[in-house]
């Protein structure tokens, strides 16, 4: 007589098998039984993406939407709606409104599935250049929520934010935002001050960061935000200040801008005493850390020369024990002291990332610079900081691939002459020696 298939191991350790299985396969595995139906039903229901295409957004009627509308009313159902714990949603077509004759029917059915996600933690949405009311989309109501991704869409304007309107989430993202229209009250405001942990803000639209932030002279300081990402376009210290002022306890920030920043006025009250990490072009560097003290520093655009200019102006270069930056071949390592200036202002470093690049001029094996001699000019660089302990160099050299050093060696002649040295790391670059 047969036996029903009752599992010999404990359920958790099916459970962590099961999470590393495709998709396709989870669909046959729930049909072995009742138990496994059970154990595999949160990982198949776990994630909802929609993504209808335009021409089912704009449909009235027909097969096609019908079918939409019957999926969205599957996954809203009372059995699967608290399974889904993360949504993916793509509208390009469709606003997102109060005003039900102002929504497709598209529009209202993916509102209220999402409503219906009461366990849902993580929610991204792209909706295009269309007008979207955070009301509308019904989000209020879960409180599990965590997250909330906006891409595209045109907010609506906050309307006299209170306690009930505001969303309390941890991570917030709005990027490749449009224009906005003028708030007397600023999109900030739409967001709970009390619960929000990280926030990114891309514009599209030049204005657009600054009609989202406002210009702070009314609103509350966001106290418990430690991450904070910010895209700026064609900038100045005045902006970029007022911009992250909103934010004081900031630990991690993030900035990029695209065109330029005019390095006018540093304004007199510190920015971020708190930072512990920064990333971002070297031009804000006199910005960042005056007042602050991080420990590490990763620096995206700039020359090594403005690094150092802007570790001069720092309170407290000391504190850097991370350094991540792009140098020159020749022009930095070859032929300048700049990296020993650097690593004598931050004697507590432990960590140096170089993204070494070539500046072309003559082919250096025509004096007698190769693979030796670039090894041996950076050992003597590095030699002026006894602190070190790793040191990775992604090579972007180009036709002077030939000059990149053995690995092993250069990590072996490191750990000899400086003891507490652990490793070299390679990394990217074709034609580079993994030893």
């Amino acid at each position: 007589m047969s036996q029903p298939l009752v599992p010999r191991l404990p359920l958790e350790l099916f459970i962590n098998i099961l999470t590393f299985l495709p998709r396709a396969y989870l669909s046959d595995v729930s049909t072995v039984s009742h138990l496994f139906h059970d154990l595999v039903s949160p990982l198949l229901f776990s994630t909802f993406r929609f993504h209808p295409g335009v021409q089912i957004e704009i449909s009235e009627s027909g097969t096609r939407l019908r079918w939409e509308l019957d999926r969205l009313e599957f996954w809203s159902s009372d059995a699967i709606a608290p399974l889904v714990r993360k949504s993916f949603i793509s509208l390009y077509c469709t606003k997102i409104t109060a005003n039900p004759e102002d929504s497709s029917p598209v529009g209202t059915a993916v509102c209220e599935a999402i409503s219906r996600f009461k366990n849902l933690r993580s929610l991204s949405c792209n909706f295009a250049n269309r007008r979207v009311d955070l009301l509308a989309l019904r989000v209020q109501g879960l409180a599990h929520l965590q997250r909330l991704e906006i891409n595209a869409g045109r907010l609506s304007p906050p309307r006299n934010p209170t306690a009930a309107m505001t969303l309390s989430i941890a991570h917030f993202s709005y990027t490749e935002m449009p224009e906005l229209v003028v708030s007397n009250s600023p999109y900030l405001t739409m967001l709970d001050p009390a619960r929000l942990y990280s926030l990114e803000l891309s514009p599209f639209h030049p204005r657009a960061l600054d009609n989202f932030l406002g210009d702070g002279s009314a609103i509350v300081m966001f106290h418990k935000l430690r991450t904070l990402r910010l895209t700026f376009r064609n900038t100045d210290f005045t902006r970029v200040h007022a911009s992250i002022a909103h934010f004081p306890a900031v630990r991690e920030l993030v900035v990029h801008i695209n065109g330029s920043c005019l390095p006018d006025t540093i304004p007199t009250t510190p920015l971020v005493r708190h930072l512990e990490s920064y990333k971002g072009p070297a031009v804000l560097l006199p910005l960042i850390l005056a007042g602050s003290a991080p420990e590490e520093l990763v620096v995206t655009q700039g020359s090594a020369a403005e690094v150092l200019e802007g570790l001069r102006t720092a309170t407290h270069p000391d504190f850097v024990t991370s350094l991540s930056m792009g140098v020159k071949l020749h022009a930095d390592i070859r032929q300048s002291t700049v990296l020993q200036d650097i690593f004598s202002l931050c004697p507590s470093l432990t960590r140096l990332a170089l993204e070494v690049s070539s500046d072309g001029g003559r082919r250096s094996d025509d004096d007698g610079f190769g693979a030796t001699t670039l090894a041996e000019r950076l050992v003597e660089i590095i030699l002026v900081h006894q602190g070190l302990e790793t040191l990775v160099l992604r090579w972007r050299l180009g036709w002077e691939a030939s000059l990149v050093p053995r690995r092993s060696e250069l990590e072996t002649i490191l750990r000899r002459k400086i003891p507490v040295f652990r490793h070299v790391l390679f990394s990217g670059g074709p034609g580079i020696s993994a030893s």
